[in-house]
Formats: structure tokens, C-alpha cells, sequence
């Protein structure tokens, strides 16, 4: 075997580092730049990429808080505007029953007066009736005498 043959082993170490040396110096000057220049993109990449996700979150912090603000503020305001609604149909309520009140008293006062004036005219119809009735009774008890 011309693999174990001492008188080659010069040649073959020989030729071992030279191809070691080429192959290391290769690797060191293409591959490992272009690996390393690969990483240091690829670690810049990921830092932009947190960076701004670290803006994007921040600025979604701020504009929860302005919705919760703004949710906040237009729900004090509908509460205003539901108290104000109330307090003014409350307020017309009232007024209308102040109405129907009036009108109510003046309608009694105004059958009140007419049961009156009915009142007053059947008191004498009545008066009279009785006046005639004994009349009446008095000249037929008279005639019968």
C-alpha cells in the first residue's frame, strides 16, 4: 500500500499542509466574511425589527390610553347628557300635570257652577211643585168637606 510507505510521508505532509493552508486561508478569506458579514446583518435586522416593535408597542400603549381617555370623557358626557334629558322630561312632566291640574279645577269649577245653577233651578221647580201639589191637595180636601 503506497499509503504506508515511509518514503512518502514527506510529501504527503507536505502537500497535507499546503492544502490545509490554502483551504484555511480560503475559508478564513471568503467564507467566514461573508458568514460573519451575514450575521452582523442579520443581528442589525433583528435589533431595527425589536426596536420597532419596542415604538409600535409604545405608541399602541398611547393610543389604548387615549381611547380609555377619550371612552372615559364620552362616557362622562352621555351620563351628562342622559341627566340633562331626565332632569328636562321630569321638568315637562311636571308642567304638563300643572296643565291637566288647571284644567281639571277649571272644568270642575265650571260643572261645579253649572250643578249649581241646576241645582238652584230644580230647588225651585221643586218649590213649585210642592206649592202646587199642596194647593192642589188643600182645594180637593176643601171640596170634599
Amino acid at each position: 500500500m503506497p499509503q504506508l510507505d515511509f518514503s512518502t510521508f514527506t510529501s504527503q505532509l507536505f502537500w497535507l499542509f499546503i492544502s490545509f493552508c490554502s483551504i484555511y486561508a480560503f475559508v478564513s478569506v471568503v467564507f467566514v466574511p461573508r458568514v460573519r458579514n451575514f450575521i452582523y446583518i442579520r443581528r442589525n435586522y433583528v435589533q431595527e425589527m425589536r426596536d420597532e416593535a419596542r415604538i409600535a408597542s409604545e405608541k399602541a400603549k398611547e393610543i389604548e390610553e387615549r381611547i380609555v381617555s377619550l371612552l372615559s370623557d364620552a362616557k362622562i358626557e352621555a351620563s351628562t347628557i342622559i341627566l340633562n334629558a331626565k332632569s328636562e322630561a321630569e321638568d315637562f312632566y311636571n308642567t304638563k300635570i300643572k296643565e291637566v291640574d288647571i284644567g281639571v279645577s277649571e272644568m270642575i269649577r265650571i260643572e261645579e257652577a253649572s250643578l249649581s245653577q241646576q241645582y238652584s233651578s230644580d230647588v225651585k221647580k221643586l218649590s213649585k211643585n210642592v206649592s202646587d201639589l199642596k194647593d192642589f191637595i188643600m182645594s180637593k180636601v176643601s171640596n170634599n168637606m
